[in-house]
């Protein structure tokens, strides 16, 4: 007679993953001082609140002008995905890029995005 062994704590549910919308990495990324933004909150027309961000420090036209031009919206934006690099390199992960940008990103970076919590001092202005 066969009797099967009790699942163990080591079995992980598929179910469990993880999918980060691409404004939750970018709020995270903001929060963990990647993205040196500040949020703020307007109110618009009709009563809406809007959402803007502002410089943390003064920034070079040339960056100014790329971040003018790239939106924020875009998965590819280059201000995000450096951020995104920075930190994953920080915290010894593989740099990569999700499957869109930021969006898809592997579940053990979406983790670590979701888990980190203290805040990290970027070097100085001259690094961005």
């Amino acid at each position: 007679m066969l009797v099967s062994a009790p699942p163990t704590a080591a079995v992980i549910s598929s179910a469990s993953s993880t999918v980060l919308q691409a404004r939750e990495i970018r709020r995270i990324l903001i929060r963990l001082h990647y993205l040196p933004l500040i949020p703020e909150d307007y109110l618009g027309a009709h009563g809406h609140i809007h959402k803007t961000y502002q410089w943390r420090f003064k920034i070079p036209r040339a960056l100014q002008a790329l971040a003018a031009s790239d939106s924020w919206q875009d998965p590819w934006n280059p201000l995000v995905l450096g951020a995104l690099y920075q930190f994953e390199a920080v915290h010894n992960l593989p740099i990569v890029p999700g499957g869109m940008g930021i969006r898809g990103l592997p579940l053990n970076i979406e983790k670590a995005l979701l888990h980190a919590k203290k805040l990290i001092r970027i070097p100085g202005p001259g690094f961005w």
